[in-house]
């Protein structure tokens, strides 16, 4: 590695990295809101926030990694030609391979980044994710009974506990359910537990009543009955998701290429698992375009001295927001129609061998006017 190299590597890296630490920082601010209201939701603590969004960053930080990688190339290579540090370089024998070499060189390191991070740490950090979440939900049954405090867990329920002992056991419950319209449920205990069998979630009451009560006239009065014990299932009081099935998200790469035949839930989602797959593989070609770019958009023999930069850079960031777009919309048309699937690594790969033919022709105006005199025939000289 020659010292031009290190030294432009150098500069990616510095801007490469304040760049994503700004980008991971409104991304991460803007979408972890939704972990904050899980907390409040579940009775969760600060730290819980905390421990959910933290772990949401490998995912954030997939979408973010190119995107940071374009602009800091962008940037990097734009200080040099306005410093004119681009043509003095050149003016010394430095060709364009000079300049290629250490910013491919750094959009590799990206690239090798993105997909252990798409391929293993974001499954693994989306997993953790849902496993504290169900966490919160068990935790969440026991909050049901406050002592001295009437639950409204949903309308129609109340419930009320006189007294709550340090080893889980409740003194003097009253729980109420008016969610029939026909009819309203008063249990009166005179203790109880809570209890989680599996994904069931129970209140089991000791010596007490339950008393059936018609709200509607011309209906035979209420009638209570004795029980010495009584369960109640509480687990539609809370709104669970205990699906063991993981979500796309949530897998690992050879769970989402190599899929189980004899699981139903696989096969349904077979065309979704593989797409995602294919395009966690696809990705960090993007770091490698990206860079390309970069490069296409300020090397000097895409334009002249006099060039508007502005205007180039607005090109180079729309080509390949474009790009991106075009990919997204692939991924989505392969999980209808799986033969598409090849489409997710041929347009990464066209579009950089079409960059790199712009880079060495002198500009997409120069290689226009190379292929229009392949394709045309030569002129006949008159006699």
């Amino acid at each position: 590695m020659t010292i031009l190299d290190r030294y432009i590597i150098r500069q990616l890296m510095i801007s490469f990295g304040f760049l994503t630490l700004i980008l991971a920082s409104v991304t991460w601010l803007t979408q972890t809101l939704k972990f904050l209201e899980i907390s409040i939701k579940y009775n969760q603590g600060i730290s819980v926030f905390f421990e959910l969004a933290l772990f949401y960053l490998p995912y954030i930080m997939t979408l973010i990694l190119p995107a940071a990688l374009l602009c800091a190339s962008l940037y990097v290579l734009y200080r040099l030609r306005t410093d004119r540090e681009l043509i003095i370089m050149l003016a010394t024998g430095v060709n364009y391979w000079g300049f290629i070499r250490p910013v491919i060189t750094f959009a590799g390191l990206i690239a090798i980044l993105t997909l252990l991070i798409n391929i293993y740490v974001s499954p693994a950090s989306m997993r953790h994710n849902r496993d504290v979440m169900m966490e919160a939900r068990s935790e969440l049954v026991f909050s049901l009974v406050r002592a001295g405090q009437f639950m409204n867990p949903t309308i129609g329920i109340t419930i009320y506990a006189q007294h709550k002992n340090p080893n889980g056991v409740i003194n003097n419950i009253l729980f109420q359910d008016e969610r029939n319209p026909d009819e309203r449920l008063t249990y009166i205990a005179q203790s109880g537990t809570l209890s989680i069998d599996g994904e069931r979630s129970f209140l089991i009451m000791h010596n007490g009543s339950v008393q059936y009560s018609p709200t509607k006239s011309g209906v035979p009065p209420a009638n209570t009955i004795n029980f010495d014990q009584y369960s109640i299932d509480i687990s539609n009081l809370i709104e669970e998701n205990n699906d063991v099935n993981y979500n796309s998200r949530e897998r690992f790469i050879q769970e989402l290429l190599f899929l189980n035949a004899n699981n139903l839930y696989e096969n349904q989602q077979k065309n979704k698992f593989l797409a995602r797959g294919h395009d966690h593989l696809t990705s960090p070609l993007f770091c490698f375009l990206y860079a390309l770019i970069a490069l296409a958009t300020f090397l000097p023999g895409f334009h002249s001295r006099q060039e508007n930069y502005t205007l180039r850079i607005a090109i180079g960031v729309s080509i390949a927001v474009v790009l991106r777009i075009a990919q997204l919309g692939l991924v989505s048309l392969s999980t209808r129609y799986p033969a598409l699937l090849f489409t997710l690594y041929m347009l990464p790969l066209s579009a950089c061998f079409i960059t790199v033919l712009i880079i060495f022709a002198g500009g997409p105006s120069r290689l226009l006017s190379h292929l229009i005199q392949k394709i045309t025939p030569p002129q006949e000289q008159g006699t």
